[in-house]
């Protein structure tokens, strides 16, 4: 009890420190999709500059970061100055999308920004583009490589600044990103995928000291799950299981919360349902506000009615001159792109970015799943005991998981369990 009092004071006492670090912090934590560009975070660091006027040494260094990831962006819009509409250069595609596999968490503070960055300027560019980037030598508009092989080695760069440019925008949050911990799924995502786990856990003494250490992790990992106590209290509990030789029953007694909460990234949940959508054997509607822009509306019809169709189903949107409470879309400058909740009607983008950038396309895709009701299936906290941020996705090929990712047949059976009802199927 005495040491669960004093994490608590410890906690807030650092929330406290946090906050008052930084003058004015946002009133709840960003919303940072896991897979934004950097040129992307660019903007978002636009908006909240007020909130860094205090800066550590650590931090203060991670400015040439930023710097070299604005050189950037400006040496591409410099380049796609003298072409055509055409031939514009881009660092998003959905060929350069990575992914964060759970299998291949990012791991993220200051001192591993600055490392890459180091990597960069030493390795990983050739020197005409270290001359341009780093020493302030003029932009070259015409390229001495392939389009594409600048695109891969400016991704480099892009990677490094969104790295440090995240960890900048989310620094101030810290204590909130701590307590987000609580979503870490890995623990039952090794373990239900773990061979012969019974016999290995009750013959635990006879494993290679890798595989204890490697199931104990997990072990904890699903632990706090549900205790979100903090590493002591769920390493004591696993500690009393192994020699009380227990561990099987350990493992059982949080193994249903690891399956729910795995299950929860991926489905509609019931105060998200939607009851405006008409279902038929095969096809579905929705209603939706029609832009006053014909290029939106299009925008819209394209990229969802291209995304949200399984087999020979199709979900198509029903535009509407008016309506009260249905979804729409709006476009404002500068605006990290959002939906108002699971199930909510209004989607919010940038009208800063171009409708025609891949990047652009993905992101109403995925916020449009928002609007059917799924939520994100990624997972992104700060472990305090390690010093970093730990981010991955679930399923790098989930359209809300990861930018490369696409609508999957399981999106297509959860919205039929959901929403082909005996009230709204039409045979």
């Amino acid at each position: 009890m005495f040491t669960k009092l004093f994490s608590s004071i410890l906690f807030f006492s650092m929330s406290g420190a946090l906050l008052a670090s930084f003058p004015h912090p946002p009133k709840d934590p960003l919303h940072l999709d896991l897979s934004m560009s950097g040129k992307d975070l660019a903007l978002e660091l636009k908006k909240q500059a007020q909130n860094f006027v205090h800066v550590d040494s650590k931090n203060q260094n991670l400015e040439k970061v930023i710097r070299l990831g604005e050189r950037l962006y400006a040496w591409v819009d410099a380049i796609n100055a003298t072409r055509s509409a055409d031939n514009i250069l881009s660092l998003s595609s959905a060929a350069s999308q990575g992914g964060y596999p759970i299998e291949a968490p990012i791991y993220n503070n200051a001192e591993l920004v600055l490392a890459s960055y180091e990597k960069l300027k030493s390795e990983d560019l050739p020197a005409w583009m270290q001359a341009v980037l780093f020493d302030g030598a003029e932009f070259l508009t015409e390229l001495p490589i392939a389009d594409k092989d600048f695109v891969v080695l400016g991704r480099k760069v892009d990677r490094v600044y969104g790295k440090a440019s995240r960890w900048k925008l989310q620094r101030p949050w810290l204590w909130s990103y701590i307590q987000r911990r609580k979503n870490d799924i890995r623990g039952h995502y090794y373990l239900s995928r773990e061979e012969n786990l019974t016999d290995k856990l009750n013959n635990f003494s006879d494993l290679s000291d890798e595989k204890k250490a490697e199931l104990s992790q997990w072990l904890g990992w699903l632990c706090y799950l549900k205790s979100g106590e903090g590493n002591e209290s769920c390493a004591t509990k696993l500690q009393s299981a192994q020699v009380s030789n227990s561990l099987n029953s350990f493992y059982l007694k949080y193994r249903e919360i690891g399956k729910r909460k795995w299950e929860s990234f991926f489905k509609i949940p019931s105060s998200a349902k939607r009851s405006d959508i008409s279902w038929t054997e095969k096809s579905a509607s929705i209603p939706f506000l029609k832009p006053n822009d014909t290029q939106i509306q299009s925008f819209m019809k394209d990229n969802v009615e291209d995304e949200w169709r399984w087999n020979d189903w199709q979900l198509s949107l029903d535009f509407k001159e008016s309506g009260f409470s249905i979804p729409k879309v709006v476009f404002k400058p500068g605006v990290t792109p959002n939906v108002n909740g699971l199930g909510g009607n209004t989607i919010t983008m940038d009208s800063n970015q171009s409708l025609t950038e891949y990047n652009t396309q993905w992101t109403i895709r995925h916020e449009f799943g928002h609007v059917l009701g799924f939520p994100d299936c990624y997972v992104e906290f700060y472990d305090d005991s390690e010093g970093v941020m730990v981010s991955y996705q679930l399923d790098v090929d989930n359209l809300m998981c990861s930018r490369r990712g696409k609508l999957q047949e399981k999106h297509f059976e959860e919205m039929h369990k959901n929403y082909a009802d005996h009230q709204s199927l039409k045979h």
